[in-house]
C-alpha cells in the first residue's frame, strides 16, 4: 500500500476535523447549546436556576462538554497525533505540495492560524488544565481545596466560547479553500431548542406559582 501524497494526507485529516466539529455530537451542536444557556443565564443571573433547579446542572454538565471537545482538538502536540496545531505545522511544512481550488496554499495561511489560537493562549492552558487535573485526574490540591481550581485554572464562558469559534473560523476556511465549499451545521435549530426548553419551564414555573 503506497504512502499517501501530502494532499491526500492533508485532506484526510481536515475531513476527520471537520466531523469532530460539524458531526451530531461535534464541537458546533454541543457550543450552540452551550452558549444558549449563556447567553438566558447572562440575561437572569441566578434567577435562571429558581425556574428549574436541573438547569444549573445542565449548565455544567455542557460547559465541561465544551472543554473536553475543546481540549480533544487542542492537545499538546507531544500528547497527541490527531491535534489543530499538528495539523497547522504539517499544513505549513506541507505548503508547496497542497493545492486549494483557488490555486496553491500558503504556508502563511497556517502560521496566520496559529498565531490566531496564541491569542487565547490563556484560556486553552486553563481549559488543559482542568482536564488533567480535575476531570481526567484529580490532583491531591484540588482534592482538599476544590475552590483552588478556579484560581489556578480560570474558566470564563466567553472566553471558551470565543476560542471554540476561532477553531470553527479556522477549520472553515481550509475546508472552504479545499472544496469552495462548507459543511451544513444545525446550531441555530439547537439554539432554538434550548430556548424553547427554557421558556416551557418558566412557563411551568409562573403557573406553579399562580396556583399556589
Amino acid at each position: 500500500m503506497s504512502e499517501p501524497t501530502p494532499q491526500e494526507d492533508y485532506e484526510k485529516r481536515l475531513r476527520r476535523f471537520v466531523v469532530m466539529v460539524h458531526g451530531q455530537e461535534g464541537l458546533i451542536a454541543k457550543l450552540a447549546i452551550f452558549r444558549e444557556v449563556v447567553r438566558h443565564y447572562r440575561e437572569r443571573g441566578d434567577g435562571l436556576w429558581e425556574i428549574s433547579p436541573p438547569l444549573y446542572f445542565f449548565a455544567r454538565a455542557m460547559q465541561t462538554d465544551v472543554l473536553l471537545a475543546l481540549a480533544r482538538i487542542l492537545e499538546e502536540k507531544q500528547r497527541s497525533w490527531g491535534n489543530l496545531e499538528k495539523f497547522l505545522d504539517f499544513s505549513a511544512a506541507n505548503s508547496g505540495r497542497i493545492v486549494w481550488k483557488n490555486g496553491q496554499f500558503s504556508e502563511a495561511v497556517a502560521f496566520k492560524h496559529k498565531s490566531a489560537l496564541a491569542t487565547h493562549s490563556d484560556i486553552i492552558a486553563s481549559i488543559r488544565g482542568r482536564r488533567d487535573k480535575v476531570i481526567a485526574h484529580l490532583d491531591r490540591k484540588y482534592f482538599f481545596d476544590p475552590e483552588a481550581v478556579e484560581d489556578d485554572f480560570p474558566l470564563a464562558d466567553e472566553a471558551m466560547i470565543a476560542l471554540a469559534n476561532e477553531i470553527i473560523k479556522i477549520l472553515h476556511e481550509h475546508e472552504r479553500g479545499v472544496s469552495d465549499s462548507w459543511s451544513f451545521h444545525l446550531a441555530e435549530f439547537y439554539q432554538i431548542g434550548v430556548d424553547n426548553m427554557i421558556r416551557s419551564l418558566e412557563d411551568i414555573a409562573r403557573q406553579k406559582k399562580r396556583g399556589a
